[in-house]
């Protein structure tokens, strides 16, 4: 039994709501405040014991769904939560009663963050704009506006209006660095945070540890190879994911585990399920609404590619999302990258060249590659290529081999001027 079932169960109430399919008995008091138009009507039927209301276009189950948000119930049922047609639901009754709080509520859910709350395609909206339920003219407005916004940016699809190049998360967005790196997996997540501490994904650099964890659960310490965008000062577009535990921030075509599979951000829905560490095990959230945020990008890389992060430490990759997965499968083969960052890690961290590499457009196309066009060790030797000539320019760039170089170099040249025996 929900909240509000126990509370008109237990209080009886004495106003009855006549509803299509059945009756209601609610508090007067409650639906006076809420309703000016209510107010009204009960001061012209103050005489009677029972004052009855007749609400004959709509159902039990819609008119519960008003009543949920007009109880004080703890916590009260999330408006990102409902499904489109009962928000629509929710709108009507919302206007034709007057209900100006809640009417006021799920407009601003809706019209503020229409397109990523509820990633609204333009069928969405155009049912929306002809439906004889709703007659909020603001919201349909609204509607318009957006659409013709779409139309003139030349993107028909609600759902490409952010761009998906990067794959990033939020400068700001939390993770596990661990004090006391240990080899294998942990006993649980007890054991796992009493040797780390949750810090900002800024203060992550090549040779760090984080909290990881695989797709089967089991949470392990994994090394961060390289922490990109640290000194990336532009505003970047966000898709901020919201459920039980608190939210995560990332780029459009981030690789975010949901459903029990990878997949790019864009792509993920309201109801969507996410897969988080929590103390005992390991546990489900869904998403329950999604908006959109402008911020500074980050983008620590652990040799896995699988890192825990944001509020509630969900599972999530720390690359983009390609067609077959292929830059997961990538980045977590044996590379000269590692090899590079575990040699020199400040170094590597450090390097400007190595930012440059790491989001060339010929990495992303080798990945790509991969997933349409070859198999995954035909990719996996492209990549090695690639991999392996970066990883020589970049040696050839450090001052420690330079000046070895130089003095090999030198002491040669000395030999090769010095007089021969006779």
């Amino acid at each position: 039994m929900s909240q509000l079932d126990e509370i008109l169960e237990q209080n009886k109430g004495n106003l009855l709501l006549k509803c299509m399919d059945g009756e209601l008995l609610v508090h007067k008091d409650v639906m006076a405040i809420a309703s000016r138009k209510v107010a009204k009507y009960l001061e012209s039927e103050a005489a009677a014991v029972l004052p009855e209301l007749s609400v004959s276009t709509d159902t039990v189950a819609q008119w519960k769904m008003v009543l949920g948000q007009l109880y004080p119930i703890c916590p009260r049922p999330e408006l990102g939560t409902f499904e489109l047609e009962e928000m629509i639901q929710v709108i009507g009754i919302a206007h034709e009663w007057e209900l100006a709080n809640l009417l006021s509520r799920v407009l601003s859910s809706l019209v503020v963050k229409l397109p990523p709350s509820f990633n609204m395609r333009t069928e969405n909206l155009l049912e929306c704009l002809f439906t004889e339920e709703i007659n909020v003219k603001e919201f349909k407005d609204a509607c318009l506006l957006f659409l013709s916004q779409q139309a003139q940016a030349g993107a028909g699809n609600v759902d490409q209006e952010l761009d998906q190049d990067d794959e990033c998360f939020a400068f700001d967005t939390p993770a596990w660095k661990v004090t006391s790196p240990g080899a294998g997996a942990l006993g649980g997540w007890e054991e796992a945070v009493a040797a780390a501490k949750q810090v900002p994904m800024s203060q992550l650099g090549a040779g760090d540890f984080v909290l990881s964890m695989n797709e089967a659960g089991s949470i392990f310490h994994d090394r961060v190879v390289r922490n990109v965008h640290v000194n990336d000062k532009a505003l970047h577009e966000l898709l901020v994911f919201h459920y039980s535990l608190g939210s995560l921030s990332v780029t459009p075509g981030h690789s975010v585990y949901v459903n029990g599979r990878y997949m790019a951000a864009a792509d993920a829905r309201v109801g969507d399920k996410l897969t988080a560490a929590v103390e005992g095990g390991v546990t489900e959230v869904a998403i329950t609404h999604i908006t959109q945020q402008q911020t500074r990008i980050i983008n620590p890389i652990p040799s896995s590619g699988r890192i825990l992060a944001g509020q509630g430490s969900v599972l999530v990759a720390s690359v983009p999302y390609t067609s077959g997965n292929y830059a997961m499968h990538l980045a977590s083969l044996p590379g000269f990258w590692k090899l590079a960052s575990r040699l020199m890690p400040d170094a590597y961290q450090d390097s400007t060249f190595i930012e440059g590499v790491m989001s060339h457009p010929v990495a992303m196309f080798v990945a790509n590659m991969g997933g349409s066009h070859l198999p995954l060790p035909a990719a996996a030797l492209a990549m090695l290529l690639y991999d392996f000539a970066t990883f020589c320019i970049f040696l050839l760039g450090q001052p420690i081999l330079l000046g070895g170089t130089a003095f090999v170099a030198l002491s040669l040249l000395v030999v090769s001027k010095m007089p021969s025996r006779p």
